[in-house]
């Protein structure tokens, strides 16, 4: 047996906790997709099929393709999955708020679509908007792929080794999970036909703007190295701007 095989061998694979962030995952999108349809009080809104389904089938195909074919794809999932008891207290503040400002979003697009008609958003928008969503998913795709350490909750990893990943998107800006996070906030009321949908997106990139600040601030002090990389690449979300 050759030494790669044995690396092979070694590498962690989906556990309980993996499959567990997986089905979580898969069946937050379907919850928001219900609670658009609901308000909406109809099924009749071709845009919100097409927008949440393309989601759904990029999340199947993708997590197929990474978890057969990417060595210790595996151990990213498994411990995005799993609840880490020293996440900074105002992180976890923000994983309150984020979600249910996302539980809210689908509700306001879907009344102003289907029952209201407040706003009308450009329908020749509708497919670019989409298009962007799914590339702004395979940036944070990449990200995972290349940062072993993107956890769902802001901590120092002592456990797990923590060290400054610099490769990859990591390139360009600080931050590029929470970039791509906030692209699809940009073109999420687009994508849905509902210009009132930008109220609550931009609650949501307000507070990503503000996670990604306290998040920057602690691992500069506390992440041995990362003062030194944020002097390498000195923009945490967009290159040439911030």
């Amino acid at each position: 047996m050759t030494e790669n095989a044995v690396r092979v061998e070694e590498l962690p694979r989906l556990n309980r906790s993996g499959v567990a962030r997986m089905l979580t995952v898969l069946l937050f999108a379907v919850l928001l997709a219900v609670i658009f349809f609901a308000a909406a009080g109809t099924l009749e809104v071709r845009q919100a099929w097409i927008y949440f389904g393309a989601i759904f089938v990029y999340l199947l195909v993708t997590w197929s393709v990474i978890l057969a074919l990417v060595p210790g794809a595996a151990e990213i999932v498994n411990e995005r999955g799993k609840l880490k008891k020293d996440v900074k207290a105002w992180d976890k503040a923000f994983g309150l708020i984020y979600t249910l400002l996302m539980l809210g979003q689908p509700a306001l697009a879907g009344l102003d679509v289907g029952r209201h008609h407040w706003s009308r958003a450009p329908e020749d928008l509708a497919w670019p908007s989409v298009v962007l969503t799914l590339l702004a998913y395979l940036l944070a795709t990449w990200v995972m792929l290349v940062n072993k350490h993107a956890e769902t909750g802001v901590r120092i990893q002592q456990d797990r080794h923590h060290q400054v990943i610099s490769k990859g998107p990591y390139c360009l800006v600080r931050h590029p999970f929470y970039l791509s996070l906030i692209v699809i906030q940009l073109v999420y009321p687009l994508a849905l036909g509902s210009l009132y949908a930008y109220l609550p997106s931009a609650l949501i990139i307000t507070l990503f703007i503000w996670r990604t600040t306290r998040e920057d601030a602690t691992l500069q002090a506390e992440l041995p190295g990362y003062a030194d990389y944020a002097t390498r690449v000195k923009y945490r979300l967009l290159p040439g701007v911030w």
